[in-house]
């Protein structure tokens, strides 16, 4: 039998196409649910950046194309559909974008607005979703949705999760929870105007939060951060609603700006 490694040239081309991508601007809000705040931090600060393998890509194309897919079934059973991949602005530094807004039509409550929100799992997080659901089984997610149902001002959102396996679905309407959603979106705030390095989740490197995430190496290994921009910068400044500027020049700095830095650079002191 002849065979091709098809999968390692396939991945190596994903992996390619994506190395010149640029982290971005702000902090999206699927954030919110990492419990870590010196990886948020870390990586709003681009001190570090996530190179996902090409599987993992691969992977969240599937979840993307995954999103047609749904809409188009919700439309069939009467479901009308806006603002797909619409922007929700909590602050300029906080974003996140939803996979759509149900305005009507959704079988039982067709005159209710909600939220939309996609996900595909393996069959092991899928069963846990079924048996403990969305607040218990996947934190994560169910913080990313109060921000999304906060910002947005739609208080209810239609989680909406495809086993990968087996293509067999679960929904939940998710309430929004006025008091946690402000608390997540302080912690963020708090984390975009923190100046200092805060605290890892665990000093344990095999500790399973730590595992493939993008610090590891800073944390674990005690690799030094080596991306010189502005946000890496000590004379860089930024207020929760303010752009971010430099102390030393007295300027506001512009996102181009910001990602090239400058020869007055100086590394954060918890950084180097």
């Amino acid at each position: 039998m002849n065979s091709l490694d098809l999968e390692a040239i396939i991945d190596r081309y994903h992996e390619a196409s994506n190395a010149t991508e640029q982290p971005r601007a702000y902090l999206g809000c699927s954030q919110a649910g990492i419990r870590c705040e010196r990886r948020i931090w870390l990586m709003f600060r681009w001190a570090v950046q996530d190179r996902p393998s090409g599987r993992t890509l691969r992977m969240f194309r599937r979840g993307r194309l995954e999103e047609e897919t749904v809409i188009e079934d919700l439309q069939a059973i009467g479901c009308e559909i806006a603002h797909a991949q619409r922007e929700v602005v909590l602050t300029p530094h906080i974003i996140g974008h939803i996979d759509g807004v149900i305005v009507g039509g959704l079988p039982g409550f067709e005159r209710e607005k909600f939220v939309l929100e996609i996900k595909t799992l393996s069959a092991n997080a899928f069963r846990e979703l079924k048996k403990k659901g969305l607040q218990s089984a996947r934190p994560d997610h169910w913080a990313q949705v109060q921000l999304y149902m906060l910002g947005s001002e739609i208080p209810q959102c239609l989680y909406y999760a495809v086993c990968k396996d087996d293509d067999h679905i679960y929904t939940e309407i998710v309430k929004l929870d006025a008091e946690r959603a402000k608390q997540l979106l302080e912690r963020l705030e708090r984390l975009v105007t923190e100046k200092r390095l805060p605290p890892p989740i665990s000093n344990d490197p095999t500790w399973w939060e730590c595992k493939g995430c993008p610090a590891y190496s800073f944390c674990h290994e005690k690799a030094p951060v080596t991306a010189r921009n502005c946000r890496t910068c000590e004379h860089s400044s930024v207020g929760a609603i303010a752009p971010w500027g430099c102390l030393k020049k007295g300027i506001v700095l512009l996102e181009e700006e910001q990602r090239v830095g400058c020869e007055s650079h100086e590394f954060l002191w918890e950084v180097r």
